[in-house]
């Protein structure tokens, strides 16, 4: 019996980018919804695993957990932890549930709860879902698919190694450092903390450095999609620098938002290599589009790219091999 630990942010997708775009919003009854069909479809392949939910702020996970009961699911639980009701949480129980043995997470949110979890994942295997506002690495899956994946992974239908992808990540590291990670990027701004920690404002911008860049993403990631495209199995990322001055691009920084920029340098930086600047302003690395680590004048900032990230299950792939396997045979 394999422990699986579940996340549901019940603050995804309700930042100030929500307000200043038209983005889509998944409320937590839908929230809830998505996790009870993943748990029910995990629970229908006859395995009896733990599942052990995050503790949270709004009691969602409370409601999931009485809904989980009512239907008659077994050896569900809360974790027994402190929260603080910020990402830091996700973080502790993540990092706790690794230590204790679990064998799968799953994870609801958006890039900010992913990155959360990503910190303390270790080789665990990772299920990011999308109910956050801005999402390049979790994807839109349906509840249903996910149990299936997690089925055949802790079923032992489809090795952990041939299920999953390791990700890429950023390593923010301030005047030798490390203090931060991203998982898709990490954008440089002269905009200090000022109400929502969420960044939106392009003028405030001097450069991204992403690990991975597509023109069909939505967020920071865009503009360097804009230029160039960088996939998630590519060994390399896209660092640019950025001006309001000249107006030679075009992306999607928000939901039905497009805006204009300009370039002042590129380059291609390989897994392993890092992008070095001594600082001449006072400003902020946004991380997966939160500010997050503030630096002063005269620091020195190094954005490093690693195949340090988390194991992120390709959920598609991974019910493929399990029916190769056998497992949607009748026993």
């Amino acid at each position: 019996m394999a422990t699986v630990g579940f996340v549901i942010n019940p603050m995804s997708g309700k930042d100030v980018r929500r307000i200043v775009s038209s983005a889509t919003t998944i409320d937590n009854q839908e929230k809830a919804n998505i996790a009870e069909r993943a748990a029910y479809t995990l629970r229908s392949f006859g395995e009896e695993h733990k599942i052990v939910l995050m503790p949270d702020g709004y009691d969602l996970a409370d409601r999931v957990l009485n809904r989980f009961t009512h239907h008659g699911l077994e050896n569900c639980e809360l974790c027994d932890m402190k929260i603080d009701e910020n990402h830091g949480d996700t973080t502790k129980f993540v990092k706790k549930l690794r230590e204790e043995g679990c064998g799968l997470f799953i994870v609801m949110g958006g890039d900010g709860t992913s990155r959360a979890a990503a910190k303390e994942i270790g080789d665990v295997p990772l299920i990011p879902i999308s109910t956050g506002t801005n999402n390049v690495y979790p994807q839109h899956t349906e509840g249903t698919v996910v149990g299936l994946a997690a089925a055949a992974i802790l079923g032992g239908w489809v090795k952990p190694e041939d299920a999953c992808e390791r990700s890429k990540r950023i390593e923010v590291y301030i005047n030798g450092e490390f203090v931060d990670i991203a998982l898709i990027d990490a954008v440089i701004s002269s905009h200090l903390y000022v109400g929502s920690k969420a960044i939106w404002e392009i003028e405030s911008m001097n450069a991204v450095f992403a690990a991975q860049a597509h023109p069909a993403s939505i967020g920071f990631s865009a503009l360097a999609g804009a230029v160039d495209v960088v996939l998630p199995e590519d060994d390399k990322g896209l660092f640019i620098g950025l001006t309001a001055e000249k107006k030679e691009y075009l992306a999607s920084i928000a939901a039905g938002r497009i805006e204009s920029f300009g370039l002042t340098e590129k380059e291609i930086v390989p897994v392993g290599g890092s992008i070095k600047r001594v600082m001449d302003m006072e400003g902020i690395v946004a991380v997966d589009g939160e500010r997050e680590r503030r630096f002063h004048k005269g620091d020195t900032l190094e954005l490093k790219l690693t195949r340090n990230g988390p194991m992120k299950v390709n959920v598609n792939k991974t019910v493929a091999l399990a029916q190769k396997a056998g497992m949607f045979k009748v026993r």
